[in-house]
């Protein structure tokens, strides 16, 4: 069994806090915010550079912030995990934690070396504050989400027959047999 996750890397530089803005700029997500918004948020994110497949998030970990990849790219750990990514650059994971306070819902991995920088809670608590409209597209992705990880737990779940039968009557459907 592993240790814990990754203690965080020192306080950013400016150069840091300049690619910070970028990241932010990059992200759809983060992509409305005025300059303003931008630099405080950047100025409050942190570097985190993780080695392949490093921990970046552990699940059940107490949790008050989100992630954004800079570089490289993070996958989901999970059981039959094929080491296919599922975040990158822009992407952003752990949001759910900034929301809620809740534990961490995942273990996420970095797949390959990979740069990402962590949002802080407060900073972001500031920034939702001044415009609202932020924490409901984060709550719409978190819905999205989680509506996507209930069907692939639900496919999971049925037997194998099931799934065979499942897909049997959308083929037939689809060419109308």
């Amino acid at each position: 069994m592993e240790g814990p996750c990754p203690a965080p890397d020192e306080a950013a530089t400016q150069a840091e806090v300049a690619a910070a803005r970028a990241a932010l700029a990059a992200s759809k997500l983060f992509a409305t915010l005025s300059e303003e918004q931008r630099e405080h948020l950047a100025s409050a994110m942190r570097p985190r550079r993780y080695a392949d497949g490093e921990r970046v998030l552990c699940e059940g970990d107490a949790g008050s912030s989100m992630f954004l990849v800079a570089k490289g790219a993070v996958r989901l750990a999970r059981m039959g995990d094929d080491g296919t990514p599922d975040f990158f650059p822009g992407d952003h994971f752990g949001e759910m934690s900034l929301l809620t306070g809740s534990p961490r819902t995942a273990t996420c991995r970095a797949a390959g070396e990979c740069l990402c920088y962590e949002v802080d809670g407060e900073a972001f608590r500031a920034v939702v504050a001044a415009d609202p409209s932020l924490a409901e597209a984060i709550t719409e992705v978190v819905e999205a989400r989680m509506r996507e990880s209930e069907e692939v737990k639900e496919r999971a779940s049925r037997p194998i027959g099931e799934q065979q039968k499942a897909l049997w009557l959308k083929v037939k459907r689809y060419f109308r047999l």
